[in-house]
Formats: structure tokens, sequence, C-alpha cells
């Protein structure tokens, strides 16, 4: 008997459960078509208000956005010295240094590429001594830069922002694969430019063929009237 009675308690306990999950979906399926009727509502009364003109001649339309509201908190000398400031085109350090770091990584990677692009595949001694010569540039470059990350990273107010250092292998691997890429590009393009002369050429003779042809009949047609 014991046994039976926690037998059913627990049938019970699962058939409270599962009406209880039953109850949830249904809440959550009439909680879900209840927002899709009010966004559809919402974009019908925005579409027919477009109709009718009411976002037309608005205050404000055509004019650029306040780039700096006024802050309640703040003391009036303090907001209007951030005013003076933004006004004249301030930057935070550490955005000016994100900045020179991008550009200076754009420098030195067109550097690398331009530099390898000229190179033949396989390098001859000599090429081989140019692209040495480029990489040990680049290497004290990467080094200057490196320096300017450390000190972004120092300045910069999230830590999700900070850089990693650049590697001279890295970007040597990159140049390589771009310098490869390109030549294939450019195998490509005078694959389709020969393709295209081709034709062209194909055309032209098509074209010489056929007004042979015509001048032909017409000598004969010629020939055969004066007869």
């Amino acid at each position: 008997q014991v046994l039976n009675y926690r037998q059913k308690e627990h049938e019970r306990a699962a058939a409270a459960d599962g009406a209880m999950v039953e109850r949830d979906m249904r809440q959550r399926s009439q909680k879900i078509k209840i927002t899709q009727a009010v966004e559809r509502l919402v974009e019908d009364l925005i579409q027919e208000s477009m109709a009718r003109g009411d976002f037309q001649n608005l205050s404000g339309a055509g004019k650029p956005l306040s780039k700096f509201e006024y802050n309640p908190y703040a003391d009036p000398m303090t907001h209007n010295l951030n005013r003076i400031l933004i006004d004249n085109g301030y930057q935070p350090s550490w955005v000016v240094t994100q900045r020179d770091i991008r550009e200076s990584v754009d420098r030195i990677r067109n550097r690398l590429l331009e530099g390898r692009a000229r190179l033949s595949d396989p390098m001859t001694p000599t090429e081989q001594n140019q692209w040495e010569q480029l990489c040990a540039s680049v290497e004290e470059d990467l080094m200057k830069l490196n320096k300017m990350v450390d000190n972004y990273n120092l300045i910069v107010p999230m830590l999700s922002m900070q850089m990693v250092h650049f590697s001279l292998v890295r970007e040597l691997d990159r140049a390589v694969r771009g310098a490869e890429q390109r030549r294939m590009d450019q195998l490509r393009d005078k694959e389709k430019e020969r393709q295209r002369r081709k034709e062209e050429k194909k055309r032209e003779n098509a074209s010489s063929k056929t007004r042979a042809k015509s001048r032909g009949l017409v000598s004969w047609m010629q020939r055969f009237l004066r007869c």
C-alpha cells in the first residue's frame, strides 16, 4: 500500500508538472502572438502617418543633430569648457593614438606587400637580399609600433579595446599571401584579356568573310546583268 501510495503521488506530481509546463507554453505563445500583433499595429499606424504626411515639416528637419547636449548634472563652467573643446575638434589622446597605430599598420603592410609583389617567385639571390633588407627595416618599424601599442593600452578606457603586439612573422606571411593572390589575379586578368581579344578577332574574321561573300555576290549579279 505504501508503494502504491508513493507511485500515485509521483504520478500526480508528474501530471502537475506537465500541466504547468503546458500552461507556461500556452502563456508564452500567447505573449508572442500579442507582441506580433502590437508590432503589426504600430507598423500600420506608422505607414498611415507617413501616407498622410504627418512626418513632414517637423521641427529640426534637414538640420544636423546636436552633437553636444546639455548635461543638467554638470556645472556651467564644465559644460562650456567641454563644448569649446568639442567644437574645436578635440579628441582624447587614446583616440589619436589608436588612429596613428592604424595608419602606421597600413603603411607597413602596404610597404611589405608592394615590396614582395615586385619580386619573383622563387626569388633570385639578389631579390632575396633585397627582401631581407626590407624585412629588417620593417622589424624596426614594428618595434616602434609596438611601443605605441603599449602606450595606447595604458590610456585606453576599456580593457576590451586593448591591442596585442604586431608580429613580424604574421606580417610577412600576410604579405607573401597577398603578393601571391595579386599574381593570381593578374594572371586571371591576362587570361580574360586574351580570351576577349581572341573572341574579338573571331568576330572580325567572321564579319570579313560575310563582307567578302556579299561583295562576291554583288559582283556576280553585276556580271550576270551585263550579260
